[in-house]
């Protein structure tokens, strides 16, 4: 059978037809035993009061009698002597009599119910015949709405078991074809209900490993790009080197460095991925921190910066102990490798209610990190991303601080990422630059084609920084991207442009969305720095203004189903 739908109401409608017949013929047993026995007690009462009748006062008696009981019961009934005649009218009913030897009976002649009784010494009997019942076809409108009663409550209870059923199906479709965020809600405390709640734990865990694999790789492609140029340029000092000896050792510890960073990263994306996979333990936060402290401390002399730690923990965590040292050690170790020569790196332990706190602070390049801190989710830059040399390291170990994508592809950092947003939807932001009155790159237009072509299908919203000089190139470029992505908000010239809206193709846009800074200031510089600038024609050094910060954005609201835009607005924050 193809559908639930019919096979519920199949099976309802057999459970009611078998309960009707079962009750029938209950009804006739009940009417057979007990009803057709009062009757006939009843009969055997009014023969008795009949005869009386006839003895006590004649005929004229037994009319009376008659009479009445035609009043009360309805229907006729009739006195008959041995013979079947009517002692009131002699009239000859002997038709009304059962058979040779019948003391009693209850029969049908003529289309009507006779019921008949004799007396003991069969000198008379008495005969009763009912008024007629109704035609069944009388009871019809309500046979009907009893039919149809009972079809809506089968077609109600298929619906409140089939429906479900049937969304959950289509839950299950839609994470099938590639929507890992498909669940389904449900507030049934049932058998249905259980099962999609266990659908719901299933997609979630596969969600996570899906997504875990995806960064696995991800991440092993970041943080491997320097350790391999590491080892291909050392392969190359081994080649011309006199002490092929010490060549060999360093690329043995590049190769071993490589080693325990994969491992490293696949433990961890394994413990992300299976929570069920993780050993917990009761740790002491403290005393882990300072073995760590104490085992990076050569690295740090050797890097000629010193390791403070102030502060204390007295509560002991459950958590995952290697977990934690990992993720507590390379955040230190990355402290020290990017900290300044005779610079402090500063470890300090607290409390706070029920959390527990490790702050790890250096003073090298990180004020993406701060920013990262106060909720950012992803981090554009434009054609200043490379004004501090430090960005080259830093970018290939943050693969939220994106620098436009169409820079040439040997350069560190990444112009694309992918995240998933609180609601659990993945976004792509890809980061752009245009060529106009700018820094030489590669064309916009077609590595926005490319990236979106990369771009895994699921993914289907697509936020597009584009860092341009022109107006006309940044319409240009959103024309390009119209339904291709959800949005094309522009950057660069610090003043937000009043040109929001929905293209034609479904995708939001604005010209510029302007700065996050001091608008009382030139473009966000000193007005007296910049003034004399302008005036002089000489290269002044411009420092940032501090007073009238404003933050102005804009809202995008988009389908997630479909990744088009539904509305945009600007925002300022004065």
């Amino acid at each position: 059978m193809r559908s639930l739908y019919v096979g519920i109401l199949l099976v309802m409608a057999g459970t009611l037809s078998l309960s009707l017949v079962v009750f029938l013929a209950i009804s006739r047993q009940i009417e057979r035993n007990t009803f057709y026995r009062t009757f006939e007690r009843t009969d055997e009462l009014q023969l008795e009061e009949a005869r009386q009748a006839l003895d006590g006062g004649g005929p004229a008696a037994v009319s009376a009698y008659m009479q009445r009981a035609n009043r009360v019961f309805g229907g006729s009934h009739y006195l008959l002597n041995s013979a079947g005649v009517d002692v009131i009218s002699g009239q000859d009913l002997s038709n009304l009599i059962p058979g040779a030897g019948a003391t009693e009976g209850r029969q049908r002649r003529a289309g009507k119910l006779v019921i008949s009784r004799r007396t003991a010494d069969g000198a008379y009997w008495f005969i009763a015949l009912p008024p007629n019942r109704p035609h069944p076809w009388v009871y019809f409108p309500y046979y009907l709405l009893v039919i149809g009663a009972t079809g809506i409550l089968c077609w109600a209870a298929a619906v409140w078991l089939v429906s479900p059923i049937r969304n959950l199906t289509a839950t299950v479709e839609r994470f099938g074809r590639g929507d890992l965020s498909a669940r389904w809600h449900t507030r049934r405390r049932d058998e249905i209900g259980y099962l999609g709640r266990a659908f719901n734990e299933t997609a979630e865990r596969l969600q996570r490993l899906l997504t875990s694999e995806r960064r696995l790789l991800a991440d092993i492609s970041h943080e491997l790009r320097s350790p391999l140029a590491r080892l291909k340029f050392a392969v190359r000092l081994a080649r011309s080197s006199p002490d092929q000896g010490h060549a060999l050792d360093r690329i043995e510890r590049d190769v071993d460095r490589i080693t325990s960073m994969v491992s490293e990263l696949v433990e961890i994306t394994r413990a992300e991925g299976d929570p069920e996979a993780r050993k917990f333990a009761i740790v002491d936060l403290e005393q882990l921190v300072n073995e760590i402290v104490s085992e990076e401390r050569l690295d740090a002399e050797l890097r000629e910066c010193r390791l403070q730690v102030s502060g204390q923990v007295e509560r002991a965590l459950w958590a995952d102990p290697q977990l934690l040292r990992r993720a507590v050690a390379n955040v230190l170790r990355n402290a020290i490798r990017y900290s300044p020569s005779h610079s402090a790196v500063e470890v300090t332990l607290a409390e706070t209610g029920d959390t527990s706190i490790v702050e790890i602070r250096d003073h090298g390049p990180g004020v993406s990190e701060e920013l990262l801190s106060l909720g950012l989710d992803v981090l554009t830059s434009g054609n200043h991303i490379w004004d501090k040399k430090d960005i080259f390291d830093y970018l290939p170990r943050q693969p939220r601080l994106l620098r436009p994508a169409n820079y040439n592809r040997d350069l560190p950092g990444s112009g694309v990422v992918v995240l998933r947003a609180r609601n659990g939807v993945e976004v792509a932001v890809i980061n752009l630059q245009g060529r106009v009155h700018m820094p030489q790159t590669d064309c916009p237009f077609r590595k926005a084609d490319e990236l979106l072509a990369a771009l895994d299908p699921a993914v289907k919203v697509k936020f597009v920084d584009f860092h341009a000089e022109l107006t006309s190139e940044k319409q240009a470029m959103g024309w390009h991207l119209d339904g291709r992505v959800s949005a094309v908000v522009g950057t660069h010239t610090h003043v937000p442009t009043a040109d929001e809206r929905v293209l034609s193709g479904g995708t939001a846009y604005q010209t510029d969305v302007g700065m996050t800074g001091p608008y009382d200031s030139i473009i966000g510089s000193e007005k007296a720095l910049a003034l004399k600038r302008f005036l002089t024609g000489m290269p002044i050094r411009l420092d940032a203004a501090k007073s009238g910060v404003e933050l102005h954005s804009v809202i995008v609201n988009v389908n997630e189903a479909t990744g088009l835009a539904t509305g945009i607005r600007r925002l300022c924050l004065c």
